[in-house]
């Protein structure tokens, strides 16, 4: 419920928490990318944009919390499933390790 309360207020522009989000929640962003700019920097992944990477980790994972209603629609059930989340995790993980290339191919069916 939390995460579908912030996503309400950054979908509505961020009115009432814009001071809130700029000192806690960026921060916390950018000392994530630093540590992908390390890697890539490193040679230990492949040269990505960072900030964007984040924020494809942060839509695939989010939409799972705040849109499930709609999954749940389409998929014709009443909630998702253990098996639901366990699809995603895996094709997420594939994504994300494929496009950083610490994987052949985004993912295993």
């Amino acid at each position: 419920l939390a995460s579908r309360v912030y996503a309400m207020e950054v979908i509505s522009g961020a009115k009432l928490y814009a001071d809130q989000i700029r000192r806690r929640v960026i921060p916390l962003l950018r000392a994530d990318i630093a540590v992908f700019e390390r890697w890539i920097a490193e040679g230990k992944i492949a040269p990505v944009n960072a900030t964007h990477l984040l924020f494809s980790i942060w839509a695939m994972t989010q939409t799972y919390a705040d849109f499930s209603a709609q999954m749940t629609l389409v998929l014709d059930r009443d909630a998702l499933q253990p098996a639901d989340f366990d699809d995603a995790e895996r094709l997420i993980t594939g994504m994300v390790l494929a496009a950083v290339g610490l994987q052949d191919k985004p993912c295993e069916p």
